[in-house]
């Protein structure tokens, strides 16, 4: 689920609630992302009115705040984005467009396939509410099947009430002698249309049913400014974003806060894991180390004596060579690690008293509450395998042959997406004996060139 947080119906909850802490209201956003187990949480902010005002010269007339009370705002906000920017927080905003046209486009054109919370208690949200979005008010969850049992209409049909009642707070009137109550009983009885002969519906109700409608020649009628004044109402239509932009976006929510502040839920959740026989003999649970922004993972076979100690993957003699590697294709520099360092299985195999690879069945049962959640938290786009036990379980296969198959770069379709799969030999190779001169050397040049 993506959160997405009308950023300026934040601002003036915290600042004007008698709580005006900005701490406060970051804490409050952190709370959520565990609250809903959020997958993202983007913050998208007012870029002004300017498209409404186009459509309809009146919008929001007489709102404009008193100095003292604007500045507060502007200060409360501007402290605000600067936190959850140092926190790693997505944040966007549309030129000339407010929050809510913003969040509907992203709702309607790219989170197509995405469960949504919105966060707002912004009642023009209310049509949005469907199986896959919900609302968030800052006290309780708002659903479709709420909206029914309070309305008794189904939330598509809340832009007729609004259309019938106006909005008072932005200063769009509606039909005279027809509010909220009076909206909802004509609506739900079924006798909106007879409202289409009046002139202030009429334009409105063709608008709402997606005729065409030749706006030259409307510029030229008497009726032009009830036009406007109903088609504001449907804005949601008519903000246009550049789309290629909030692809991009979508990608780099996966270096979000919010993915690594999810991921330290869940590995603390991990900790004593006892769901599989490996466990029996670990000192402690090898998850991963590196960098959690990036989208370059490599998995290895299981952890060692050393790994297992050390609670850290890849520490010791195989760890250094991997280290030799990754400065060679860019992915270390100095100590700082520019990928994720994982293993197929997360506690160390044991037979004998020495380390072995782990069997089909615990990489069965350990991936599944392991690396498989790691790879789907991080969605990452290059994934390196080390050695054929790694290559098998990424590639879901049981043939992969390390030596014939080093080196080869393709799109695959694993856990739920697509990414680019290498596989290399298992840096411990190279500590018993095998030598693969030359071949490491090249792998590692074609790597570094596909990676930049």
């Amino acid at each position: 689920m993506i959160g997405l947080v009308d950023g300026n119906n934040l601002g003036w909850r915290f600042l004007f609630s008698g709580d005006r802490s900005v701490g406060y209201a970051v804490k409050v956003l952190l709370d959520l992302v565990s609250k809903f187990s959020l997958d993202n949480l983007i913050v998208v902010w007012d870029g002004g009115i300017d498209t409404r005002r186009t459509i309809f010269g009146d919008y929001k007339l007489g709102r404009d705040l008193d100095v003292e009370t604007k500045e507060k705002l502007l200060d409360f906000i501007s402290s605000l984005k600067n936190i959850l920017g140092f926190c790693g927080f997505v944040q966007c905003y549309v030129d000339g467009n407010e929050a809510d046209d913003v969040i509907y486009n992203l709702i309607s054109k790219v989170f197509v396939d995405e469960d949504i919370l919105i966060c707002s208690n912004d009642k023009d949200f209310y049509s949005l509410l469907s199986n896959r979005v919900k609302i968030w008010n800052w006290d309780e969850l708002l659903s479709d099947k709420w909206f029914l049992n309070e309305y008794g209409i189904a939330p598509a049909d809340w832009l007729k009430v609004r259309s019938l009642s106006g909005d008072h707070s932005d200063n769009i009137p509606g039909v005279s002698g027809i509010g909220i109550k009076k909206a909802l009983d004509i609506v739900k009885s079924g006798k909106y249309d007879e409202y289409t002969s009046r002139d202030d519906v009429k334009l409105y109700f063709k608008l709402l049913n997606f005729l065409d409608i030749d706006l030259d020649l409307l510029e030229k009628s008497l009726i032009v400014k009830e036009f406007n004044r109903f088609k504001i109402m449907q804005l949601f239509e008519f903000c246009k974003i550049d789309y290629s932009y909030y692809t991009s976006l979508l990608n780099f929510c996966r270096k979000s806060r919010v993915r690594s502040l999810k991921l330290s839920y869940f590995l603390s959740g991990i900790e004593n894991c006892k769901k599989c026989d490996l466990s029996k003999y670990a000192n402690n649970v090898v998850s991963y180390k590196g960098d959690l922004s990036s989208n370059i993972l490599v998995i290895g076979e299981a952890p060692g004596e050393e790994e297992d100690l050390a609670g850290v993957p890849f520490v010791g003699r195989a760890g250094s060579i991997l280290d030799g590697w990754l400065e060679k294709i860019g992915l270390k520099v100095g100590d700082e690690y520019r990928c994720i360092i994982s293993n197929t299985v997360w506690c160390r195999p044991v037979k004998n008293g020495k380390n072995c690879p782990p069997s089909t069945k615990q990489i069965e049962v350990c991936s599944k509450n392991g690396i498989s959640r790691l790879i789907n938290y991080f969605l990452p786009e290059v994934i390196i395998c080390l050695g054929k036990i790694a290559s098998d379980f990424v590639l879901s296969r049981k043939d992969v042959n390390v030596v014939r198959e080093s080196g080869k770069f393709g799109i695959v379709n694993g856990f739920g997406f697509d990414f680019s799969a290498w596989v290399l030999p298992h840096p411990a190779s190279l500590l018993y004996g095998n030598s693969y001169g030359r071949l490491i050397e090249d792998l590692l040049e074609r790597i570094k060139k596909e990676i930049k």
